[in-house]
């Protein structure tokens, strides 16, 4: 997040760095040269509120994209933790299957659970045919 921020003040660091010589330039041409000197003013004038705008709206920018990143980098650790837990189980349950065939094979009773809980139910069969009684006629 830092890095992305500090990316992005170079490339407008840089950015002003332009129109400050731009400026510095159309100064010097302004001291060279005596006609159009109002026009000169309003075009500067103008320049710098654009100026002003745009650095505001870079500002409120950045700003808006640390806050979406500080919101990800909340949600990514929040996952992480979840990832983390599910890993957990799955470890677990590799653990519990590999002590029970090692048992099968041994011939001896499968372990259990280690929580103590009961194990669960046989799932019924997804495709299973449905016998209807014969219709009498």
């Amino acid at each position: 997040m830092e890095m992305i921020s500090d990316v992005l003040l170079v490339v407008g660091a840089f950015a002003l760095a332009a129109y400050c010589w731009t400026l510095s330039q159309r100064l010097r041409a302004l001291g060279r040269s005596d006609a159009g000197l109002g026009a000169t003013i309003a075009t500067l004038s103008e320049q710098v509120e654009t100026l002003s705008k745009t650095a505001s709206s870079a500002t409120h920018d950045a700003e808006e994209a640390a806050r979406r990143l500080a919101r990800l980098v909340e949600e990514a650790e929040r996952r992480e933790g979840d990832l983390s837990v599910v890993l957990a189980g799955l470890t677990d349950l590799d653990d519990l299957a590999e002590s029970a065939q090692s048992a099968r094979r041994s011939g001896g009773a499968v372990p259990a659970d280690p929580a103590g809980d009961a194990p669960p139910p046989p799932a019924p069969a997804l495709f299973q045919s449905r016998r209807q009684a014969p219709v009498a006629s």
